[in-house]
């Protein structure tokens, strides 16, 4: 006898669910051969036609079978306790075992020989997963974005991602959609031939309906789009490899952001994605009777030089090696240690607030970036804000106390604006926000080098071994920290 694959904790899990669905079936038989009414049967309102459309095809029979919506909520429960315990838990969607399991549930349960669903549970969950599985398949995503112009390369790599001009991309693949096109128009004529006299009419009356060209739907997939980003996936569900590809796609153009001085990022996106338009138009009037129309215009993407990914990988290649093992690790759904995880959110919302035209929400959204790594405490966050932000965000050029005032002015800026206070606003109106950023920038970038150094540390990627971490930076700048506790009377901060 095979051994079974299941533990049997899970299977026993798994055991008290299927007795379940089996009791509702049998409760919605009975009252079905007792003549009951419909009300008796399924209840009343809009709840009775969810529970009378909650059923289980029967294959044989063709036919579907109540069961009621708390069974169906079952077989979503025996998905998720038959995934969570395999090691491979994150490259399954719940949904699809779902939906496996309740298609082919009472093809076991009626099948010849079976006394009871104790006689089904291994067979039945077992052939589940394994069909399941042999679907699981490496897989290619291409997904047009704008994505940065370096120089006049054409396709060039970030990490695991290739960008390729649309362009290029189209003549290059264009053979490949000839031979999809083809085969989807013979498809159509096969079932044109094979449809029934009475259903001819369908085509004849599609005559008229000329049919896009292959260029024509490329052109409307790429629509604002200059590039597309090829990206492959390790084997992993369908639908769980189409969000990885997203999600490591944003993580790239938001990495690109930040590398980018400055709001030169600001136009990196997703093609979905919503986004200020390359024309506004206005008009205006003096109140007599004359109207001005204009318009304003912005040309092309962000850009940048043909030496910049050479000087990336002489200048920063330790922190854009951290951003590429982010993205690969993206992509194969391991979970990350704790310093990735902080950092791809501080990433995130740095990218958001370069894009973001309002000048209140990108303040909101660079403090929050910092806040993800600093840690703020309970009764301290003004001090921690200001001395870790400082601490990180300090070069040769600019040093902690200039920092230290960036910080403090942020921090404040930041609260008037979640908390509606006019007086504070109206002290800062006009003042510009790139100050906020350049800050913002340097703190996530220094972070993501602080990621590096610390090899036996990043092993554990946990809070205290990144708390752990910033008490020895603050001790190697115990100067500079009493001289902002005293400027700032931050009474509560203990200087090591």
């Amino acid at each position: 006898m095979a051994t079974s694959t299941i533990p049997d904790e899970i299977r026993l899990q798994c055991d008290i669910e299927v007795d379940f669905i089996v009791s509702e079936l049998e409760r919605f038989h009975t009252l079905a051969i007792s003549e009951a009414s419909f009300n008796e049967r399924f209840g009343e309102g809009l709840s009775a036609v969810l529970e009378l459309s909650a059923d289980i095809p029967h294959p044989a029979s063709n036919r579907n079978v109540t069961c009621g919506r708390e069974a169906l909520r079952r077989f979503h429960k025996i998905s998720k306790i038959l995934i969570g315990h395999r090691s491979d838990a994150n490259d399954w969607d719940s949904e699809a075992l779902s939906e496996r399991l309740r298609a082919t549930f009472l093809r076991y349960l009626f099948a010849e020989g079976v006394k009871n669903s104790g006689d089904i549970l291994e067979p039945w969950l077992t052939a589940g997963l394994s069909y399941v599985r042999a679907r699981h398949r490496p897989s290619s995503h291409y997904l047009p974005c704008v994505a940065l112009q370096i120089g006049q390369q054409n396709t060039y790599t970030f990490g695991p991602i290739t960008f390729k001009r649309k362009e290029l991309f189209f003549q290059e693949a264009r053979q490949a959609f000839l031979s999809y096109e083809g085969a989807r128009q013979r498809l159509s004529e096969r079932a044109r031939r094979n449809a029934a006299p009475g259903l001819q009419w369908c085509w004849k009356d599609d005559r008229g309906n000329r049919s896009k060209s292959i260029e024509e739907m490329y052109a409307e997939f790429t629509e604002g789009a200059d590039w597309i980003a090829i990206i492959r996936v390790p084997r992993s569900d369908f639908t769980v490899a189409a969000k990885r590809a997203e999600q490591a796609l944003r993580v790239a153009l938001s990495a690109q952001t930040l590398l980018l001085q400055g709001t030169k990022g600001a136009g990196l996106r997703l093609a979905q994605d919503p986004f200020t338009p390359t024309r506004r138009n206005s008009m205006r009037s003096t109140g007599k009777g004359m109207f001005r129309p204009s318009s304003s215009w912005t040309f092309g993407g962000p850009k940048a030089g043909e030496e910049w990914q050479a000087y990336l990988e002489t200048h920063a290649k330790p922190v854009l090696s951290i951003i590429h093992q982010i993205i690969e690790q993206t992509l194969t759904g391991q979970l990350m240690p704790y310093g990735f995880r902080i950092a791809t959110r501080a990433v995130s919302w740095y990218a958001d607030a370069v894009r973001d035209p309002n000048p209140e929400t990108r303040l909101i959204k660079c403090a929050t970036a910092v806040e993800c790594l600093v840690f703020p405490e309970r009764g301290k966050a003004t001090s921690t804000f200001v001395i870790r932000g400082a601490m990180l965000a300090q070069r040769k050029e600019s040093p902690m106390k200039h920092w230290a005032e960036v910080a403090y002015r942020l921090y404040n800026r930041r609260s008037a604006v979640a908390h509606g206070d006019l007086e504070t606003l109206q002290a800062f109106r006009g003042n510009s926000t790139n100050e906020a950023l350049e800050f913002t920038r340097n703190v996530v970038l220094q972070f993501l080098a602080l990621c590096v150094q610390p090899i036996e540390i990043r092993k554990q990627g946990t809070k205290e071994d990144f708390l752990e971490i910033y008490r020895r930076c603050e001790a190697g700048f115990n100067k500079e920290i009493q001289d902002i506790v005293n400027t700032y009377r931050f009474n509560k901060w203990k200087v090591v």
